[in-house]
């Protein structure tokens, strides 16, 4: 590494350079912000908020940040009502009712000071579905139309800024066998719930109402139907709330999709450990970055200076209670993945 000499001061590149990595992951630490991965395009009140998912019952850290970000909205009162609608997800094994109570456990734990503003839809009830007639009615073939249309792709580079170039772009980083399943399922997901507000009452009073929409930003598919159905409706206002995509390269986002690979929340500590032992930096500093936000905007936790020996004597502990693991393996920052999962446990058991 070269050196510049500006007359009596000699400064050393490799030096300059391991101070301003400093400083930039300071201030990266210190500004772990909901803002970093969602962008909200509409209003802000939104009256009922609706957060369609896939039934991943131990809920990978993805989605957990999601989940963590609409209550983060909860608590500011920017949404008044939130239904979360979870559908049947074959990128995992476990699909039935049973999965499904397990991750409503899991949702009312995670939400428990904000649990009277949330319904949890089963998708398993009966009520909850629409007559297969409905699926082959004029108007859910006309939206399905429209949702693969010039009109609705202007739309989306207009008001979204997505570049997308047609609808098999939708959902462009989910498992290649399983995108033209996530358009299925979105759609229909999406006409029953429709169909639900329909049933309540809800898009029929006099009153204006604001309907929020929290997606990732590549499944446009999703806010597509309820665009064309409310299209008209002077009473109804969407609000879209657009999660960024978290990459570990060009190509890849953190998994989700791939049970495998994916960190999941609920699992057992020494199976994230397993997991954790085969991810690269970019990865786990993603993951490191999730949970500090999340223990930071809803749980004001701080890095104060005995975080680092809390950690150390933690990963001892650890390691002590779990001698068949390589624990010892674990990078810094994985290692703070854990610790912060174990926190963030603790909150939610508390």
């Amino acid at each position: 590494m070269a050196e510049i000499n500006l007359g009596p001061i000699s400064i050393n590149l490799r030096e300059i350079k391991s101070i301003s990595d400093k400083i930039f992951n300071y201030i990266k630490l210190n500004d772990n912000n909901f803002s970093e991965y969602f962008f909200i395009v509409g209003k802000s009140n939104i009256d009922y908020c609706v957060y369609q998912s896939g039934l991943r019952p131990y809920i990978p850290l993805i989605d957990l940040l999601y989940l963590e970000y609409l209550k983060y909205l909860l608590k500011k009162e920017v949404i008044k009502k939130l239904l979360i609608f979870p559908s049947v997800d074959l990128s995992f094994s476990d699909q039935d009712v049973e999965a499904f109570k397990f991750l409503e456990d899991r949702i009312k734990s995670i939400f428990k000071e904000t649990i009277n503003s949330i319904d949890i839809i089963d998708p398993f009830e009966q009520k909850t579905n629409v007559p297969s007639v409905s699926l082959l009615s004029n108007e859910f073939l006309k939206t399905l139309q429209y949702v693969s249309s010039k009109d609705f792709l202007k739309f989306i580079r207009e008001r979204l800024g997505l570049e997308i170039k047609d609808y098999t772009e939708f959902n462009r980083y989910h498992p290649e066998e399983l995108k033209l399943v996530s358009i299925f399922v979105h759609l229909v997901r999406c006409y029953i719930i429709w169909n639900k507000f329909l049933s309540i009452g809800l898009l029929k009073n006099n009153e204006h109402v604001n309907l929020g929409f929290l997606i990732w930003e590549t499944e446009v598919d999703k806010l597509g139907l309820f665009h064309k159905l409310a299209t008209g409706n002077k009473k109804i206002t969407l609000t879209a709330m657009l999660g960024k995509s978290c990459m570990v390269n060009r190509n890849k986002p953190v998994p989700v999709f791939r049970e495998g690979e994916t960190i999941n929340f609920f699992e057992e500590e020494p199976v994230i450990v397993k997991k954790l032992l085969q991810k690269n930096k970019t990865e786990i500093k993603i993951y490191e970055n999730i949970l500090l936000t999340i223990l930071k905007e809803n749980y004001n936790f701080s890095v104060a200076k005995g975080v680092s020996k809390k950690i150390k004597d933690f990963i001892k502990g650890f390691s002590l209670n779990n001698p068949s693991l390589e624990i010892n393996s674990l990078s810094k920052s994985a290692s703070r993945v854990l610790y912060y999962i174990v926190k963030l446990k603790e909150i939610y058991y508390g």
